[in-house]
């Protein structure tokens, strides 16, 4: 979640003008109705701020058997990684080779696309990136990652206005998640990223 300048992650410079206003409990709405934690709201939320009920434990990852794994692993141990909560909220996963969304790939488009519609989100515009895992030709890896971005943009133009669909990418393999192996099937996604829309 060093990424070159146009993929920045989003920060000061691009929160959109009503999330200077944003209240820890309107972070702790949009979550509890989307299932989403914006970087918005990571970036106002001090963990004092946030209900002992609320709370979860922070795990960066975690083995096949549960328990928490913090800091670097060797590399024979990173098949054992699980892609973590927030990766799970900020792509679009595609368990199989292909470019099709899968139910629970569409049910992910939805929450995106109505926390998107909220009014806290207003003015914000999006950029998706397309991925794939390191098996297969690097060049088809490219073509099949960025079929998968634009069937995201697709379905999810019928959500938001298309205009706020700033970029439809392709990384292809060069880019994957550092925190399993690059031919893991948590690879093969798309990563949604939120910005304030240029003026």
């Amino acid at each position: 979640m060093s990424k070159i300048c146009l993929l920045a992650v989003l920060s000061f410079a691009f929160v959109p003008t009503k999330a200077a206003s944003l209240t820890a409990s309107e972070c702790f709405e949009v979550e509890q109705k989307y299932g989403i934690i914006s970087d918005l709201c990571e970036q106002l939320i001090e963990p004092k701020d946030v209900p002992e009920t609320q709370k979860k434990p922070t795990v960066e990852a975690a083995d096949v058997n549960g328990p928490a794994v913090k800091g670097p692993l060797p590399p024979a141990d990173l098949k054992s990684r699980r892609v973590t909560q927030k990766q799970k909220e900020d792509n679009v996963f595609f368990p199989s080779g292909g470019t099709d969304l899968d139910s629970e790939a569409v049910r992910q488009v939805e929450r995106v696309g109505a926390v998107l519609n909220t009014s806290i989100f207003e003015g914000t515009c999006i950029q998706l990136i397309g991925h794939s895992d390191s098996s297969g030709n690097e060049d088809t890896n490219l073509e099949i990652a960025m079929k998968r971005a634009q069937g995201v943009a697709r379905r999810l133009s019928i959500l938001i206005s298309p205009q706020r669909i700033e970029n439809v990418l392709s990384m292809g393999e060069t880019k994957p998640l550092t925190n399993i192996v690059p031919s893991n099937r948590f690879q093969r996604r798309v990563e949604i990223r939120v910005r304030r829309c240029p003026a």
